[in-house]
């Protein structure tokens, strides 16, 4: 989930006899100049996206098909310029296959692997698998036991990263000490996936729960984040940040924070060291490592609304980071050179929070992608320039 900014010109008030002054309205945020994409047309219904990725020279859209009735079909979309998008075959291989609406989606080199979901038996659970396949196609479920991410235990799925040995899947399970807590799916190959639900660093204990929100590949492995929520007070969540060098055994690390609520809810490799955004008091706030440490940036964006504030996509092209997410009333995006001073960027279009509304962001060849609305969400792209 850019743009030099395009401030309009000083304004002039001019007072004309008899007539009263007028307020100015709000000065909109600066550009970039956004292009909706076109997406294949299908009988099966509306597009709608629900995650994007790039890999060097190529990217992805994930999500489905909707139906008018609300059902969907799984989709692909397959990219080499941000602007110009094909559906890429796809092959369920369950029985709840044809209904899947792909949640998360990561590539590396010319392999591509997904998550899909759809509800399904007496109580309505969802019915999980990952997709695996190339640009060219086809895409294809891959069918796995159904305990392996549902079953008695399942809470739910998150967010699917490729790194340098394999690929890793983020979310919440009952885990093994019966608890409720952060748990993450490793592969080597993208095709079997491991559950890891039984290491002390990712269980939820006497200290509080613990709750996995992101996560990301590094130099040397993953970072997961997310948070702690503490037994003696839910109300005031404290960051929690994982690191792991293949994704089994996971040590926690020491994150700065005020007592106030916070949850760390983005990551990734930034400059030197990491970036790390999330929710930090009554604003959204940063949080920076190097030399092996964490420190807490600034905080920027007021929090607004009943909606859960959240930022939903992260990426950075050279040494400038772009966010996008909800303040609690809609979705919002930022740019920054620096990690500490923050610029919000026009949206293409409005998306409200709450329901279905979304957006995500990734970063192709020097264009941002953006998949941003509510029930049919769709695509734009813009140069990171302007």
């Amino acid at each position: 989930m850019i743009h030099p900014a395009r401030y309009a010109g000083a304004a002039v008030l001019v007072l004309v006899a008899g007539c009263a002054p007028t307020s100015p309205g709000p000065v909109p945020p600066p550009g970039p100049s956004w292009r909706e994409v076109a997406l294949p047309a299908s009988a099966a219904g509306r597009p709608e996206v629900r995650d994007i990725t790039s890999c060097p020279g190529h990217g992805y859209a994930a999500g489905g098909y909707r139906a008018p009735d609300g059902t969907t079909t799984p989709a692909l979309w397959s990219t080499v310029d941000g602007r110009t998008w094909r559906a890429v075959t796809v092959q369920p291989r369950s029985a709840y296959g044809p209904r899947h609406l792909l949640s998360t989606v990561a590539c590396r080199g010319d392999t591509v692997v997904a998550v899909g979901s759809a509800p399904g038996g007496v109580h309505g659970n969802l019915r999980t698998n990952t997709w695996i396949g190339t640009a060219p196609g086809p895409l294809t479920e891959v069918p796995s036991a159904f305990e392996l991410f549902g079953g008695p235990e399942q809470i739910g799925v998150g967010p699917l990263v490729a790194g340098t040995d394999g690929w890793l899947l983020g979310g919440a399970r009952t885990d093994a000490n019966g608890d409720a807590g952060a748990a993450v799916w490793t592969s080597a190959d993208g095709v079997r996936f491991g559950l890891v639900d039984a290491d002390p660093a990712l269980e939820s204990d006497a200290t509080g729960e613990s709750v996995l929100t992101g996560v990301a590949a590094v130099p040397g492995g993953y970072v997961a984040v997310g948070s702690l929520v503490p037994a003696r007070n839910p109300v005031a969540r404290q960051p929690l940040v994982w690191r792991s060098t293949d994704g089994r055994r996971w040590t926690r690390e020491v994150v700065p924070h005020t007592g106030e609520d916070a949850d760390v809810e983005a990551v990734l490799p930034y400059r030197s060291g990491l970036l790390a955004l999330g929710v930090q008091g009554n604003r959204f706030g940063t949080w920076l490592r190097a030399a092996d440490r964490w420190r807490r940036g600034i905080r920027f964006a007021a929090l607004a609304g009943t909606n859960l504030p959240q930022i939903t996509g992260l990426v950075a092209i050279g040494g400038t980071a772009f966010t996008v997410g909800s303040h609690g009333t809609r979705f919002r995006l930022w740019r920054s050179p620096d990690a500490y001073t923050w610029t919000e960027l026009s949206m293409p279009v409005p998306v409200p929070a709450g329901g279905l509304g979304t957006a995500r962001l990734a970063a192709l060849d020097g264009r941002l992608l953006l998949a941003a609305g509510g029930a049919g969400s769709l695509l734009w792209w813009a140069a990171a320039g302007g």
